[in-house]
């Protein structure tokens, strides 16, 4: 026990030191009066760290902690000492001015931090309840396999019969396209019939990429616990990943994850293994999709000539939400919340646009239009600011954390593999949607491919349990 306090403390007092170094860095640095809160990220970051240290305490146990307090590092220390180099240029991608909503959106991203901590707190000592792990007594009947076969079968009869639908994926390495989304092109030229097949195959794929993996897994598994195959068969499920893109880098990543805390579910006492090869395969990934996008796709928003360390500035201030692309919320005029929530609510659900045609335009849509960006995705906080006013803005923010949290506790007492895979995707998505994912992508995640995959389970695996 005094070993796992004595990491908490370490890891959190890295986490402050590292935080203290990049303010006193903004405070020696020339910097703008329009952009001078900057410092005040990593200082008030540092300040609700103090505040909340209690929400560190075995955190790495809990991969929706490990996960938010990453990415609200990145967001809050590291894209800060990126910014500080590079604060005469925007790094939000559009070219209406951000700079007079920067404060502003200091003091907004700061309050969704604090709201955030308040949520574990809150979840850790109200909501977080010890339930009783169900077991298997191992008369179940699973149909899994033969529902995933069935989703192989169609996918493979689309392909043949309209090989046409493999160009509207992409791999790590042709991922180059800001616009590219999943089949825009191609279904905005068709309707009907092929248009509801192709709705469909996006639909299944996106469930087997994930299924499929881990019902092998669970085979293996039952069949020769100890055999090195489990171990091949991730490393060729998380590959494979990258090589069938639809949207998002991230989106493989998640993929990746679920499927990695999938094996860990079957493998516990390998959590070391997986952690240091998931980190590294991460790094590895990423390091060849920036260098994908920096040497084949040159950034006509900047100089052609600026340095890695503003090119990587810029995407990393596109990837985990930065302060620029807070603030350019703020350019969005009053008017449009009716129309867009309506379209982010009924957009979540599958088949939205062949049973409703045309719902009207995002957020997303307005948030560039105003910008005169491209691509850009408002983050969460500012979809709270927009759609609730400043002192309900955290509200989403805060909803994500908590069913994070909870997705999270079931996946742990799932009595399944496949179960617990639908699950944990469900908590990484919430997760995400803190930072990288804004709050309709989200739900729109959670909606057309983490409910499916519940319901999937829940149908097609019928167990006898008893509880321990």
């Amino acid at each position: 026990m005094i070993r796992k306090i004595k990491l908490d403390f370490v890891i959190w007092s890295c986490l402050q030191i590292l935080a203290l170094a990049v303010t006193l860095f903004a405070l020696g640095s020339v910097v703008p009066a329009e952009k001078s809160s900057i410092g005040w990220l990593p200082l008030g970051y540092m300040l609700v760290n103090t505040l909340f240290f209690c929400n560190f305490n075995q955190f790495y146990y809990n991969s929706s902690k490990v996960l938010i307090f990453t990415m609200t590092f990145i967001r809050l220390v590291v894209l800060p000492g990126l910014y500080l180099p590079c604060v005469d240029l925007q790094l939000f991608k559009g070219h209406a001015s951000v700079i007079n909503s920067f404060e502003s959106a200091t003091y907004l991203m700061l309050y969704e931090y604090f709201g955030l901590h308040l949520m574990i707190f809150i979840y850790d000592r109200f909501l977080s309840k010890k339930r009783a792990v169900c077991k298997n007594t191992g008369k179940y009947k699973n149909y899994c396999g033969y529902i995933l076969l069935f989703i192989m079968a169609y996918l493979l009869l689309v392909i043949l019969f309209f090989p046409e639908r493999l160009s509207t994926y992409k791999t790590i390495l042709t991922l180059t396209d800001p616009e590219f989304t999943t089949a825009q092109k191609l279904e905005l030229a068709i309707g009907g019939l092929k248009r509801s097949l192709f709705t469909l195959f996006n639909f299944l794929l996106q469930i087997f990429r994930i299924l499929g993996p881990v019902y092998v897994l669970e085979w293996i598994h039952r069949k020769k616990p100890q055999s090195v195959l489990t171990t091949w068969v991730l490393v060729l499920s998380c590959v494979l990943q990258f090589f069938c893109l639809t949207s998002t880098f991230a989106e493989a990543l998640v993929s990746c994850l679920t499927i990695s805390l999938a094996y860990l579910y079957l493998y516990p006492t390998h959590i070391k293994r997986v952690f240091f090869s998931f980190s590294v395969f991460c790094i590895g990934m990423g390091g060849v999709f920036f260098l994908v996008r920096f040497l084949i796709m040159p950034d006509t928003m900047y100089n052609s000539t600026m340095d890695t360390i503003i090119h990587f500035a810029g995407k990393v201030n596109a990837y985990f939400t930065g302060i620029d692309n807070v603030a350019a919320i703020f350019n969005i005029p009053d008017g449009h919340q009716l129309e867009t929530l309506k379209v982010g609510l009924l957009g979540a659900i599958p088949f939205n646009t062949t049973l409703m045609g045309n719902l009207g335009n995002r957020l997303q849509y307005y948030f560039n239009f105003y910008n005169m960006g491209m691509g850009n995705i408002p983050p969460t906080i500012g979809s709270g600011y927009y759609f609730l006013g400043a002192p309900l803005a955290p509200i989403f923010t805060m909803l994500f954390v908590g069913l994070s949290l909870k997705y999270n506790d079931w996946a742990k007492t799932a009595s399944n593999v496949l179960k617990q895979a639908s699950l944990q995707f469900c908590s990484i998505v919430f997760a995400l949607g803190t930072v990288m994912y804004g709050a309709a992508i989200t739900m729109v995640l959670y909606v057309s491919w983490g409910i499916p995959m519940i319901c999937l389970t829940a149908f097609a695996i019928r167990e006898q349990r008893k509880k321990l």
